[in-house]
Order: structure tokens, then C-alpha cells, then sequence
């Protein structure tokens, strides 16, 4: 994970109301919320979609190199 973003991508997770009501902090209901989200949604914009890492942040032949293919 790059986290010389970690503080960007995890600004992106909070909405106005976490920042309100929790300063800057985000509960586990909404991290789980954040977690299903992506794991459900087609959304690419999705505000888990740091939680599992930044894949926005690696070329995608990079990702494809790691997958280990069936023979």
C-alpha cells in the first residue's frame, strides 16, 4: 500500500457527518458500511475502495502480472 497517500485516501472514506460528529474519525459501522460498499458496488469511485489498498495507484499490467494464472 502507498502510504505516503494514506492520509488522502483516508479523508476520501469520510463523509461530512464522520467529520462532524466524530472528529475525523471513522466509526466501525461506517467502516464496515465502507467495506461492504465496495465488496457489493460496480461504483469505481467507491468510498472503500482504499480499504483493501490504492489499486488506482498501481497500472493495471502491474496487478495482472501478480495474479498467478491456472495452468
Amino acid at each position: 500500500m502507498d502510504v505516503s497517500r494514506a492520509q488522502q485516501h483516508f479523508d476520501y472514506m469520510l463523509t461530512d457527518e464522520d467529520r462532524a460528529n466524530n472528529e475525523n474519525a471513522l466509526t466501525s459501522d461506517r467502516f464496515k458500511a465502507n467495506v461492504y460498499d465496495f465488496w457489493v458496488s460496480m461504483d469505481p469511485n467507491s468510498k472503500g475502495k482504499y480499504i483493501c489498498g490504492p489499486f488506482d495507484s498501481i497500472p493495471i499490467e502491474e496487478l495482472e502480472k501478480r495474479v498467478k494464472k491456472k495452468p
